[in-house]
């Protein structure tokens, strides 16, 4: 990858020389941003070094108020790292970046947030900041295609929005964070009160990076590991001189860091619990439910209120297991587990991204803040074309799901795909927001032309919630109204194997409902089927995702209880297995505090729930074929014919490693190991292909 470096600096004269010779020791030569405000001699000192400089004046006190723009634009190159001046990257980081090539839009790194305790470098591993795996900590989102992204001025964001199509590096690639070991606690005190005045609790949830002397050094759960390449540098900076005690905090303050604490203290519970549990996977299997349950209540017992307590901890994760179903297991011969054999086992759907943007604003939701400015790179219709016949050549009886944003904003390309699907007897589905189906001859080519599966989607039967949710007025109308039209098109052109579902999102606000919900669309609506799907951490990856803290608060119980009124009063089939999923799913999230950081909140389901990697692949904008929708597994550009065929056939070390992800996004209908009704359940049995030895 070619990259340029931009630093952001004000006032960093008393660090700046050993940074920029180590980062001259690794071959880069950074620009950097200089804060026309700085009062100290920056500026000469960056020039008497010989370094390459550019200045700006920001619209206020943090880079990215027009620095980290500047910036991008006076660089040297496409792809910009951006690293702050107390800022400095690992060798492997550098190294993966030197060799990458990347498909996606931005790419984020962990940072990890330097500490002196007891004169030991050290990281903090904050509970709230693990993602995955106890080296990802406190993804940050710094590198970027400077033309690819849309720029943002708002504290605490990478000055962009972050689009779906970005990157994640595994926790081995960070970036060192020294803020803590360079600057003062006054000093890291009063740039939190400055930031906190654009937005305050904001500011004050991100103590554990800056401020950790006001913290419980527990919560920090320190490790030295992976940092010994930089102790050359970081005896070069030299701690600062600190108080023998950190100035007081205002009653305001400690109020906001209070809930920040808990919810640390919360997190790790959790972390505590689910590592005993699995522990319990390997040695409980067989032990009577029974008598695990009784276990449990005593040792919470002994615990008493004792919220902590490594008793109650215990206590509470052996009820978890005590509770969760046994998974039925097939066996092949001597308890083994039949193996998936790709070349036997051949796709059975392509998903196929045509567009990024969307016209409406849903809350759950960030594909609205993308754009498709870089439409050139995209896949070619000649490109979509030679995929989906080689999908073809794989599996005759193959689907194709038309994805975006909202493919329909794109008709010729939406249709272009539709209609080769029909041409080479594939069918085709799509999900849209039926804001593009307005008349009956619209609907009538959707029938004639388009997908085989059209579903719309649709957040509850009132228009209030629809609209409120969904982010534009006038939503529910326009959607409601596209089923209609589409219900009597195809009556009109006789069409009956063509579906027409509506698409709901189950969520806090509405599950209560869904009897009504289910109502609206087969009585009123008249259409085929309420297919639902259930919250899950924001699309697009947002750093605070409020709806799904919000959202995710529904009752396990009390929904599958719900959902079987549905099944008895609509004669819907359900299948059992999928209630169970839907109660462990809802389960495995109830009672979480870190909820607002959606994906990077490292909550898993307690059961292994997709299997998308035997059945799917997702081709994106670009080309590139993945098992998954998520980045951060591998993918491989379809360039020419057999790509598709030498991808799916070569996968196995993605599958090894999707076999043991247990992330949110399982309980989606398009990669979940089991479907909502025993109809469907039956028929992918039927045409399940034949486990080849």
């Amino acid at each position: 990858m070619k990259y340029d470096v931009i630093i952001p600096t004000r006032d960093g004269a008393a660090h700046i020389s050993p940074l920029l010779n180590a980062y001259r020791e690794l071959g880069i030569e950074p620009l950097y941003v200089v804060d026309l405000r700085s009062r100290d001699n920056t500026l000469e000192l960056l020039a008497s070094l010989g370094a390459r400089v550019t200045t700006c004046e920001p619209t206020a006190d943090f880079a990215e108020a027009g620095m980290v723009e500047h910036g991008a634009r006076a660089a040297s190159a496409d792809w910009i790292w951006r690293i702050d001046d107390d800022e400095f990257p690992s060798r492997a980081l550098v190294d993966w970046l030197n060799a990458a090539i990347v498909d996606a839009t931005v790419v984020a790194a962990c940072r990890r947030e330097l500490h002196i305790i007891d004169g030991r470098y050290v990281y903090s591993r904050w509970p709230t900041r693990l993602s995955d795996a106890p080296k990802a900590v406190n993804y940050q989102y710094r590198i970027f295609r400077r033309d690819a992204v849309r720029y943002v001025q708002a504290v605490h964001t990478p000055g962009f929005d972050v689009p779906r199509d970005h990157f994640v590096l595994p926790g081995n690639l960070f970036t060192a964070h020294l803020n803590c070991i360079i600057h003062d606690v006054y000093f890291r005190l009063s740039k939190v009160r400055t930031y906190a005045t654009y937005d305050e609790r904001l500011s004050w949830s991100v103590v554990d990076e800056c401020l950790p002397e006001y913290l419980d050094p527990v919560l920090q759960n320190y490790s030295d590991d992976g940092l010994e390449e930089f102790f050359d540098l970081l005896n070069l900076l030299g701690p600062p001189t600190q108080p023998s005690a950190p100035p007081p905090l205002a009653d305001r303050e400690r109020a906001l860091i209070e809930p920040v604490v808990q919810r640390a203290y919360d997190a790790l519970r959790e972390q505590r619990k689910r590592e005993i549990y699995r522990l319990f996977e390997t040695r409980l299997t067989r032990a009577p439910k029974p008598l695990l349950r009784e276990t449990s209540k005593l040792l919470c017992s002994l615990a008493g209120a004792k919220k902590d307590s490594p008793t109650r901890i215990w206590g509470e994760a052996l009820w978890d297991f005590s509770k969760a179903p046994v998974a039925p297991q097939t066996a092949k011969r001597d308890g083994e587990e039949p193996k998936f054999r790709a070349l036997a086992n051949p796709p059975r759907f392509l998903f196929l991204s045509i567009n990024k943007r969307c016209n409406l604003k849903c809350e759950h939701c960030v594909f609205w803040h993308d754009d498709d400015r870089d439409r050139a790179s995209y896949l070619s219709r000649e490109g979509r074309r030679r995929v989906m016949g080689e999908l073809k050549e794989l599996n005759p009886s193959a689907s194709v799901v038309i994805c975006g944003g909202e493919s329909m904003l794109d008709l010729d390309d939406y249709f272009d795909v539709s209609r080769e699907c029909r041409r080479l007897g594939l069918t085709c589905i799509s999900v849209v927001n039926g804001t593009r189906i307005r008349s009956a001859e619209m609907a009538e080519r959707m029938i004639a032309e388009g997908p085989h599966e059209i579903s719309i989607s649709l957040n509850s039967h009132r228009a209030d919630l629809h609209d409120r949710t969904r982010g534009v007025p006038g939503a529910f109308e326009k959607a409601t109204r596209a089923l209609r039209l589409l219900r009597d098109a195809r009556g009109r052109l006789g069409a009956r194997k063509t579906k027409i579902y509506a698409m709901g999102l189950v969520f806090a606000e509405n599950y209560r409902e869904l009897p009504e919900f289910y109502d609206f669309v087969l009585n009123d609506l008249e259409v085929d089927k309420l297919k639902l799907n259930f919250v899950q951490p924001s699309f697009g990856g947002p750093d605070d995702d409020r709806f799904f803290a919000e959202q995710s608060a529904v009752d396990p119980d009390e929904l599958v209880d719900i959902i079987r009124a549905c099944d008895d009063r609509f004669s819907l089939g359900l299948n059992t297995t999928w209630l169970r999923q839907v109660r462990m799913y809802f389960s495995s999230i109830s009672a979480r505090e870190n909820l607002t950081r959606g994906w990077a909140s490292g909550v898993e389901t307690r059961e292994h729930l997709c299997n998308t990697y035997e059945r799917n692949v997702m081709v994106d904008h670009y080309g590139v074929a993945r098992l998954c929708f998520a980045a951060d597994f591998r993918g491989e550009k379809l360039e020419k014919d057999g790509d598709l065929r030498r991808f799916w056939l070569g996968a196995d070390d993605v599958r090894e490693q999707m076999r043991t992800c247990n992330r949110l996004c399982g309980i989606s209908h398009s990669v979940r190991n089991s479907s909502s009704t025993r109809a469907a359940t039956r028929l992918t049995a039927a045409v399940a292909p034949i486990v080849v030895e």
